[in-house]
């Protein structure tokens, strides 16, 4: 597995390959197969699981699977973090993750 971070809208750079992708589920499904996160750059998107989310998860999610699309992704693996967790790191987002991913990609 890749251990290649990205931010969303440079999921569609990696299509066919793997990435990890932090973000906030959004919505997700009924059966909780699939979700919508928002990243911490503002991108939406789709993300189909191997197995359902446990439904009390609404937080913020590591995401590292296969790159479908821009816009989709399939999950390997995934980290649920717990609110606690993340206090300190999002208010209300991650400017310093977003800046940290940005020069990443610039250098």
């Amino acid at each position: 597995m890749s251990d290649l971070r990205i931010l969303g809208k440079r999921l569609g750079q990696r299509a066919g390959q793997e990435a990890i992708v932090l973000g906030k589920i959004t919505e997700k499904s009924s059966d909780g197969m699939s979700a919508e996160i928002t990243t911490t750059d503002d991108a939406r998107i789709n993300v189909t699981f191997h197995e359902p989310l446990d439904s009390n998860v609404s937080n913020y999610i590591e995401v590292r699977g296969t790159v479908k699309s821009r816009s989709t992704m399939f999950s390997n693996n995934f980290i649920c973090f717990p609110p606690d967790m993340i206090k300190d790191f999002v208010l209300p987002k991650p400017p310093g993750y977003v800046f940290a991913m940005s020069t990443v990609f610039t250098c």
